[in-house]
């Protein structure tokens, strides 16, 4: 990745990290409605208030384990697979600007 694109890449990676969060409360908000036995099994995450590690690995092996597939709601199943994409998708981008970052030599070497 040439050194001008790495700001413009960053700026995305900010970007679809505020998404991700928006995504994730709107998800929160409907297991609590449309599936709260879930919900609970989650340990009752927040994005901001109850927000602890073993409610975020409860979260990811929910999200990435696809044991999203038992909750009877379509609407909750079409975000948990779109939050799935996009979860590998910003990985990705994240590991391909760490390397960029890191193989890009700085200007004047």
């Amino acid at each position: 990745m040439a050194q001008s694109a790495i700001f413009p890449a960053f700026v995305f990676l900010i970007v679809a990290t505020v998404l991700w969060l928006v995504l994730i409360w709107r998800l929160f908000a409907l297991l609590k409605v449309r599936a709260p036995e879930v919900y609970a099994s989650l340990g009752q995450p927040h994005v901001i208030l109850n927000n602890t590690a073993s409610n975020n690995i409860a979260f990811l092996r929910f999200l990435l384990g696809g044991h999203y597939g038992n909750v009877a709601d379509e609407g909750v199943r079409k975000l948990c697979v779109f939050l799935r994409v996009f979860f590998w998708g910003y990985l990705a981008w994240f590991l391909g600007l760490a390397a960029a970052v890191l193989i890009v030599p700085a200007p004047g070497i």
